[in-house]
């Protein structure tokens, strides 16, 4: 199978995990559902559960679908749009379709990653809601946050590399 089949696959399935679970998770939300919380886990701002569906599906998917969109019609812009390292190398047009192609595949993954962490979030919001008062767990949120935004942080550092040592 190849990577670009997998990160179909890989985004497909995180997309289709976050659904799965936000519909069962709305039946264990309260009617009123504290979805903001200070730095020491309090709630201190709320939503119907009704609006927090409707929210936390439309930013994870929206987001998600955002980055895979931009990707996909990169090919379309002219190749002067394009920032990245050794730019002259990789903006002739025999290498922009390569560039395209290999964005538009680190799209799918760097998307996925996202609907796996906002599917976490919203297991830590859908707990926090159990406890009265409602309280988040700020060690778990930091934990996943950290573990994240390590993965976006290896994601760019890669695709760079990809770049600079390609252009060699």
């Amino acid at each position: 199978m190849n990577s670009g089949r997998l990160s179909w696959i890989m985004l497909a399935l995180a997309g289709g995990v976050l659904l799965a679970c936000h519909v069962h998770w709305m039946s264990l939300l309260p009617e009123r559902v504290a979805t903001h919380f200070d730095a020491a886990g309090r709630a201190n701002g709320w939503m119907t559960r009704g609006q927090h569906g409707w929210a936390s599906l439309a930013t994870h998917l929206g987001v998600a679908g955002f980055i895979v969109g931009l990707c996909a019609v990169m090919h379309r812009l002219p190749p002067g749009m394009l920032n990245l390292p050794n730019k002259e190398y990789w903006r002739t047009p025999e290498r922009y379709l390569e560039v395209c192609a290999f964005l538009r595949e680190w799209s799918r993954w760097l998307a996925a990653v996202m609907l796996v962490w906002g599917t976490l979030m919203d297991w830590q919001l859908v707990l926090a809601n159990q406890v009265v008062p409602p309280r988040l767990d700020s060690t778990a949120v930091w934990v996943l946050t950290g573990g994240f935004l390590a993965v976006v942080l290896g994601a760019v550092v890669w695709l760079i590399l990809t770049f600079v040592r390609r252009a060699r």
